[in-house]
């Protein structure tokens, strides 16, 4: 389970400008940090601060196994998701290529709180210990079973939520990962956030199951079967 798990946002209807979907690029990743530090503020991400989460959605737009969007209305950007496709593969990535400048971000936050430092060593340590022990011994063989897609963030500025955005974002992230060849997508979210539970629900998924994670908060685990495509996975 990742810490930052968590939809921003809700069902609704539609107004006069239409929601367009494109890539996250580079220069979105500001304004990505910006919609996560204030719609999605629960966490331990957030409390590592922006440039930790700046580097963090950097790595989604490097990954070979990540979904990066970005959803607009007049060309100005009012949501993003980010997921994964294959989540061991995308984990691999981060651990080859990124986790130098994540280490360093985050370590320089923690350094500089002892309170957040205390509390990393205290929940969190030692199972990022082992996942990187895991994955750097898993560098020369990459085969593994085939992961389920994974959304993992997604936030919509509650001034656009009206125009369906979310969904779009939902939808997109769907039939992309339906393509690269993924059976099934998960998501986790709050057990009181009744309004990104009736949104996944409407695009069919289901809750199976719940948990409560390291800092006592309840989540639960949705997932939706997602159909087979023509497209040969990667």
């Amino acid at each position: 389970m990742t810490d930052v798990v968590m939809d921003g946002a809700s069902a609704g209807g539609t107004d006069s400008s239409p929601v367009a979907l494109r890539p996250m690029e580079l220069s979105d990743v500001d304004r990505a940090v910006a919609l996560h530090m204030c719609h999605l503020p629960a966490g331990f991400f957030v409390q590592l601060g922006p440039r930790f989460l700046a580097a963090y959605y950097r790595s989604y737009l490097t990954s070979p196994a990540a979904i990066s969007l970005v959803a607009t209305v007049d060309g100005a950007t009012v949501g993003f998701l980010v997921g994964t496709v294959d989540r061991q593969a995308h984990y691999r990535h981060v651990a080859r290529h990124g986790r130098g400048r994540l280490a360093a971000v985050g370590a320089t936050a923690l350094v500089t709180n002892p309170a957040l430092l205390l509390q990393f060593l205290r929940t969190r340590s030692a199972r990022y210990a082992r996942g990187l022990l895991r994955f750097a011994s898993q560098e020369q063989d990459s085969s593994h079973a085939w992961d389920a897609a994974v959304l993992s963030h997604l936030a919509v500025d509650p001034r656009y939520r009206r125009r369906a955005a979310a969904s779009a974002l939902v939808g997109s992230f769907e039939a992309i990962a339906a393509s690269c060849g993924a059976c099934a997508a998960h998501v986790l979210t709050r057990r009181d956030n009744d309004a990104a539970r009736r949104l996944y629900e409407a695009h069919g998924w289901g809750v199976s199951g719940e948990q409560v994670d390291v800092d006592g908060h309840s989540w639960c685990s949705m997932e939706k079967v997602l159909p087979p495509t023509l497209v040969q996975r990667p």
